[in-house]
């Protein structure tokens, strides 16, 4: 895919400003996205870099995509020379809750935490949440977070789940779950400070459902 990639940047003679890598657990799908402007003349040093560089991206995104085992965006800018720059790279972790046992019955809250298991290790690194429901329960989370490739690296070798964390995302989980069920869908936006989800300044978006009637 690297050398798709590098060869659609090639004949269009991009300046490449951006990659976004978007990672599809379910079936293993990486989609790779890069934006920028038209240059009339690009050196061959600079393709040579910028092949280096996203090799480089590819084993970070490989390697987090085991980690975390759901889905997930990410972007980074990249600079005039074709390089990267680690020191600001923007994650989107997207978790499906998986509610239902085989026999129909709903999981408990404490299982749909223990889905957040490799995500919660980044908590220092994120700015808000998002939970979201569908047909009166929780069904999904969006994680935002802005971290440094350095920052990955030390997650990956110590990973590391404060149990205050989990008491707090349990928590806010199960009452938004309770909220839930009095709306078709709905969702909530938590400010996130220091790896803690922050009540105050929380949002809720509602929707409702209804069927009008004919004369």
């Amino acid at each position: 895919m690297n050398s798709v990639l590098i060869d659609d940047i090639r004949k269009n003679h991009l300046l490449v400003k951006q990659l976004t890598y978007e990672y599809r657990q379910s079936d293993s799908l990486l989609q790779k996205k890069s934006s920028g402007a038209v240059a009339k003349a690009l050196s061959p040093a600079y393709y040579t870099k910028l092949v280096s560089e996203i090799k480089q991206l590819d084993q970070l995104v490989s390697t987090l995509s085991s980690f975390v085992q759901t889905n997930f965006k990410l972007e980074v800018r990249v600079n005039e020379t074709g390089s990267i720059n680690y020191d600001l790279i923007k994650v989107v972790f997207i978790r499906n809750f998986d509610r239902v046992y085989r026999d129909g019955q709903l999981k408990p809250m404490s299982e749909l935490v223990n889905q957040l298991q490799n995500i919660l290790p980044f908590a220092e690194y994120m700015h808000d949440v998002h939970l979201y429901s569908y047909k009166f329960k929780l069904c999904n989370c969006e994680v935002h977070a802005t971290i440094t490739l350095e920052d990955i690296e030390d997650i990956f070798e110590r990973p590391f789940v404060a149990p205050r964390a989990l008491q707090q995302w349990h928590e806010a989980m199960r009452s938004f779950d309770d909220y839930a069920r009095n709306h078709y869908t709905c969702s909530r936006y938590f400010p996130v400070v220091e790896g803690e989800l922050v009540e105050e300044g929380a949002l809720y978006s509602l929707t409702q459902r209804e069927v009008l009637g004919g004369n």
